[in-house]
C-alpha cells in the first residue's frame, strides 16, 4: 500500500476537480484532500476510483470534485492525497509518477 500527496499551492475560490494516479501499477482505493491554510474554505462533494466509474474496472486513477470559497488574496495550500494497492491478479493499473496536484477550475 502507498500514500501519495499532491499538493497545490496560491489555489483562489471556485468549483475544481482533480485527477491523481497511483504509481507502479497501483490501483486508487481512495483519495481526500485538505486546505492546510483553512480547513473550513473547503467543501467536498464527490471523489471516485475514475476505472470504476467508466469501465466498472478500478485503475490507477482517483477523481475529487470540491470547492474552495474563502481563501486569502494569495490563494490556500490544498493537499490531495491518493490511497494505492498493488493490483490483483488479472488487474493492472497504468504507471504514472506524482507531482504537483493539477486542480481545473470548472466555476
Amino acid at each position: 500500500m502507498a500514500i501519495l500527496e499532491f499538493i497545490a499551492t496560491g489555489v483562489g475560490n471556485s468549483d475544481y476537480f482533480t485527477t491523481n494516479s497511483c504509481t507502479g501499477g497501483r490501483i486508487a482505493i481512495g483519495g481526500g484532500l485538505y486546505d492546510a491554510t483553512n480547513g473550513s474554505n473547503v467543501t467536498l462533494h464527490s471523489s471516485g476510483n475514475v476505472g470504476s466509474v467508466t469501465s466498472n474496472t478500478p485503475n490507477s486513477q482517483w477523481q475529487i470534485y470540491f470547492t474552495l470559497a474563502g481563501a486569502g488574496v494569495s490563494g490556500d495550500t490544498i493537499h490531495v492525497q491518493e490511497v494505492c494497492i498493488d493490483a490483483p491478479v488479472g488487474n493492472s493499473a497504468p504507471v504514472t509518477q506524482p507531482g504537483a496536484a493539477n486542480l481545473v477550475r470548472i466555476g
